[in-house]
Formats: C-alpha cells, sequence, structure tokens
C-alpha cells in the first residue's frame, strides 16, 4: 500500500552528478502519493551538466516520471538552489501547476509556517570556489569508480561523498548554522525553517521553533514530508 503525504520536500538530486541516486528517488516517490512535491534546490546540477554534458537513463526516467506526476495535477513548486545555472535568473514564474521561485513560506495543515530556502545563503564561499571544489570532488568519484569495486554496492558511500561530508561539518558547524537559521526563521515569523544545500540530513527543536535540512540524494536518501496529520517529518528511504 502507498503512504499517502500531502507534501514531499527534496533537496540536492544533482541531476548531472555521477553517483546521483536518482533511481532510489524514483522508487520511493513510486511509492507513495502526494499533492504537492517542493524541490528545494539543486536538483538539476547544471554545474555537472556544463562540464560532463551527461545524462545516463537512470535520469531521464526520473525527469519522465515527474511529467507524468505534473500531468496528474501534482503541483510542483523547484526552489532556485546554487548549481541551478540559468534558472537563477527566472523570478516567481508559475504556469499552470508549476513554480519557480527563490523561497517560499509554507503552511501546513496544522496552520504551523515553514519558512523555504536551499540555504546557501548561509555560506561564507562564492560560487567561484564551489565550482572547484565540486569539480574536485566530482573527479576524485570517477577515479574511484574506476579502480574501486566497492562503489557499485547499493549502500556504499564514496569516498568522494564522505571527503565531502567532512569538510562540510569541519567548516559548517551544525551548532552555527542552526544558530543562523532559526535567527532567519524568526525574522520572516516562523514557526521554523527547512533548507538543504549542506547535504546532512537534521531535524532539531529550539524551544518553539524547528530546523529541518532535508539532506540529499547522493548518500542520505531523505526527505521532509508533511503527513496526514498535517505534521512534519524526516524520513530515510532504505
Amino acid at each position: 500500500m502507498k503512504k499517502r503525504y500531502k507534501t514531499v520536500i527534496l533537496s540536492d538530486i544533482h541531476l548531472g552528478k555521477p553517483n546521483n541516486l536518482s533511481n532510489k528517488l524514483l522508487q520511493f516517490l513510486e511509492n507513495c502519493t502526494m499533492e504537492r512535491i517542493i524541490f528545494n534546490g539543486d536538483a538539476i546540477d547544471f554545474w555537472q551538466l556544463n562540464t560532463f554534458g551527461a545524462r545516463t537513463e537512470k535520469e531521464t526516467r526520473f525527469v519522465n516520471y515527474i511529467i507524468k506526476l505534473i500531468e496528474s495535477g501534482v503541483h510542483v513548486t523547484y526552489i532556485k538552489g546554487n548549481h541551478d545555472g540559468f534558472m537563477k535568473h527566472l523570478h516567481n514564474v508559475h504556469v499552470h501547476n508549476i513554480s519557480i521561485v527563490k523561497d517560499l513560506v509554507y503552511t501546513t495543515a496544522t496552520n504551523k509556517k515553514y519558512y523555504l530556502c536551499h540555504g546557501d545563503k548561509f555560506d561564507f564561499v562564492n560560487d567561484t570556489v564551489g565550482r572547484i571544489t565540486n569539480f574536485f570532488y566530482s573527479l576524485l568519484y570517477l577515479l574511484e569508480k574506476r579502480f574501486n569495486k566497492d562503489i557499485a554496492k547499493e549502500h556504499y558511500v564514496p569516498f568522494s561523498e564522505r571527503s565531502k561530508m567532512r569538510f562540510k561539518r569541519h567548516f559548517f558547524p551544525k551548532k552555527t548554522l542552526h544558530r543562523r537559521a532559526f535567527a532567519l526563521a524568526k525574522e520572516k515569523e516562523c514557526d521554523g525553517i527547512i533548507i538543504g544545500h549542506y547535504h546532512m540530513p537534521d531535524h532539531v527543536k529550539n524551544h518553539t521553533m524547528e530546523y529541518f535540512n532535508t539532506g540529499d540524494w547522493i548518500a542520505s536518501c531523505t526527505a521532509v514530508v508533511e503527513n496526514e496529520k498535517g505534521e512534519l517529518e524526516l524520513i530515510h528511504y532504505k
């Protein structure tokens, strides 16, 4: 029986990146129903597409499934991320049941408000540095794919991704990120905040406020969903 959600919030799928897990995400989506999907940035990795120019069969299947959902009436909202290339120049686009926005305030069935943005606004590095490090980690992955047989195993996390996570945990301490995120949520007069970008799935409560990080579909396979009770939860897809 399919799980029922009001909304599914995803980020950092990175279609175009060699090690994305869009095939697992497709399995997840096929086994649930939803009224709305929110891609909270970096669903498509234009940095990678511009560098490697590759789109695989699994990515084509995923895109076709999203088109099918849109045609069935599911509303799709795309929040722009730092890897989203030309989409950064699109502002508040609303066509049929597709929206492209910079950020938004999401209201649950229980009337709680959450501020959604990709999360790159909390960075201290610019796009140029980001592109260089991203290119380095992608090359590292391609080398590992060539020489490490374990990389084909289903639950194996590539060394390149583990290295990237260690880098982010060192330079973006969770406590600092939580503090800045809660401050922004308070400024937006919301009950919480939902971001992606850091590839670190997380759910923290601070008195009356909540912080969610949706994680990614490179290693963690996580999403934030609004269930039938109108509550948000962070889920891990195995």
